[in-house]
């Protein structure tokens, strides 16, 4: 690589460090939030945490962690600061209190992307989606709304830097049918009775680490699940 080269990676480098850095603000609506709610916001202060340093979590200070989650602080708002700082070390507030990204979970005004996710079906948009059931169970349509929020939130941080992709104002996916959704569904798919698992899961890497992140977040699971990884257990790879 020539000395230009570097001088220009060098300074594409510090573009994205600024443009990572701008503010962003994720929200919890309602003083008492659903199970899918909570699942679905954690994931994503986590996912958020490990690309933007100044984050800013809102929720009701006292919303106590739905008891069907794994076990952890009590309160919702501890374990959105714990996940935000699952990246290395915790976002920051930035010193503008405007967010150039505003993210908001079961919320019905005043965000930039709205998240919603039940059963198998995730919900992500510009727009608030209609209201998706809360009995559901199955914890695959939560995380994936938390997924398919961050990489919203990247894609409007880093802006011209990359590849413009359109953002519907409502868009549904169903992780059932592996296809989005035109318009809001009339079911979110079966829900889990009796959950239970039995199985040998070969790598842990970024596919098998969500695996067993999900079925760790499914409530009331019973079996045994091994997990097996040739890579060796590193500060690196935990």
């Amino acid at each position: 690589m020539s000395d230009e080269q570097r001088q220009l990676s060098g300074d594409m480098q510090q573009v994205v460090r600024e443009r990572l850095g701008q503010p962003v603000r994720l929200t919890v609506a309602g003083s008492n939030p659903a199970w899918r709610h909570q699942l679905a916001a954690i994931a994503l202060a986590d996912l958020l945490g490990r690309f933007c340093t100044h984050l800013t979590i809102a929720c009701d200070a006292a919303a106590s962690a739905h008891p069907a989650l794994p076990p952890g602080p009590a309160l919702l708002l501890e374990r959105l600061h714990e996940a935000a700082a699952n990246g290395g070390s915790p976002p920051q507030p930035h010193d503008n209190p405007s967010p150039a990204v505003s993210v908001a979970v079961a919320a019905t005004d005043g965000a930039d992307i709205y998240v919603d996710g039940s059963g198998w079906v995730s919900f992500v948009g510009t727009e608030p989606g209609s209201v998706m059931p809360d009995e559901n169970t199955v914890a695959i349509g939560p995380l994936s709304a938390a997924c398919r929020a961050a990489s919203r939130v990247h894609q409007r941080l880093l802006g011209d830097l990359q590849v413009a992709r359109p953002q519907d104002p409502q868009s549904w996916w169903s992780a059932l049918t592996l296809q989005g959704l035109g318009t809001a569904p009339d079911h979110v798919g079966p829900s889990l009775q009796h959950p239970s698992v039995d199985a040998l899961l070969m790598g842990a890497g970024s596919i098998g680490g969500a695996a067993v992140y999900a079925v760790a977040r499914t409530p009331r699971l019973a079996g045994r699940l091994d997990v097996i990884d040739p890579e060796t257990l590193e500060a690196r790879t935990l």
